[in-house]
């Protein structure tokens, strides 16, 4: 996991990583958390922050993909442009263990 935080040699501040295999889903629905538990795991600390923007059905282009497994045929059938259309979009910022300042005053800067 160390190797992560290096790029071309050199250490990096934060990691910009996704919080969901999808867009927000409506308040039920939520199901996976491959993507924000792990870091919890390994006491890295994580935040959100809403991009100030929304999923927008007009925008949104829906791209017909044969799901690999059945977590992803889930997922996929989460989606539906008319529950989806208006729900935020977020990335997620992740810092190294014990900088949890760190990350907060970039989240600020970022935000």
């Amino acid at each position: 996991m160390t190797e992560a935080w290096m790029v071309n040699g050199e250490s990096v501040d934060m990691i910009l990583w996704v919080p969901t295999p999808h867009k927000a889903v409506p308040f039920d629905k939520y199901t996976y958390l491959g993507f924000t538990g792990l870091f919890n795991m390994i006491h890295w600390p994580a935040l959100a922050l809403p991009l100030g923007m929304s999923v927008n059905k007009a925008l949104d282009e829906w791209v017909d993909v044969v799901p690999s497994n059945e977590l992803g045929a889930h997922i996929q059938s989460l989606y539906d442009p008319e529950t989806y259309h208006g729900l935020p979009l977020s990335v997620q910022l992740i810092g190294r263990r014990f900088e949890d300042e760190k990350l907060l005053a970039i989240a600020d800067k970022v935000s």
